[in-house]
């Protein structure tokens, strides 16, 4: 069995990128570019990159540190259930992005109001340790609810923030499904800036990137959720 999802493979990844001269840029960075469609018409090559902390923060921290010391800097999307103040510190301090991963109208089950009062609550923890600029939607297939909705009712601005990752235009690529894209059933975004599109937008799962037995760990639990997702795809198809 080829081991591809492990940091030397992402390390691997992120030094193809640096040799092909493409400007690597954080989320919130893109949506400052964003104000000025000269700037980004005048730039090199680049990609955005993001990553979804959506369990074991502990591998965000190694992929961060990592990351840092090749001098690149990306975007952590951090869920409620994976704060850790430790490691979102650390990871602020080397220079990266920390934002919100939110899964509000999950949690609310549809009721906009409670999903408004979650939003704030959890923004407000978060930005108790770090600033937070950008948010991401939190994408779960056993749910009904699709919590890009949220924003369906509010502005970004409304809660002091620039702009939401669904909304970086590009050719998307994500691990999300491990190595087939059709396990992804929510995980698209809808980038709608005219004028504005990048190269490529990347969005990596640190929990997928292990060594060792952690590694195993991580593709049995792949292999279970892809199945459950084709149970769903072959349900919702009829």
């Amino acid at each position: 069995m080829a081991k591809d999802f492990t940091l030397a493979a992402y390390q691997e990844l992120i030094e193809s990128l640096m040799e092909a001269r493409y400007v690597i840029i954080m989320v919130e960075e893109y949506f400052k570019l964003r104000r000025s469609a000269t700037a980004l018409l005048s730039m090199p090559s680049f990609v955005v990159l993001r990553h979804d902390v959506d369990r074991r923060p502990q591998n965000a921290l190694r992929m961060a540190y990592l990351e840092a010391a090749m001098g690149v800097h990306s975007t952590y999307y951090f869920r409620k259930t994976t704060f850790n103040q430790h490691i979102i510190e650390n990871i602020h301090f080397w220079g990266h992005e920390v934002a919100y991963h939110y899964e509000v109208m999950d949690k609310a089950r549809g009721d906009i109001g409670l999903a408004h009062a979650i939003f704030n609550s959890e923004l407000e923890i978060l930005r108790a340790w770090v600033p937070v600029k950008t948010c991401a939607a939190h994408g779960n297939p056993l749910t009904k609810h699709d919590n890009r909705e949220f924003f369906d009712y509010f502005d970004p601005e409304q809660f002091g923030l620039v702009g939401q990752a669904e909304k970086v235009g590009g050719e998307y690529i994500t691990d999300t499904g491990r190595e087939n894209p059709d396990y992804n059933l929510k995980d698209w975004p809808d980038g709608d800036g005219p004028g504005v599109m990048i190269d490529t937008y990347y969005n990596i799962h640190p929990e997928r990137w292990n060594d060792g037995l952690g590694w195993y760990r991580q593709w049995v639990f792949d292999w279970g959720c892809n199945l459950a997702k084709r149970c769903l795809r072959a349900r919702f198809a009829h």
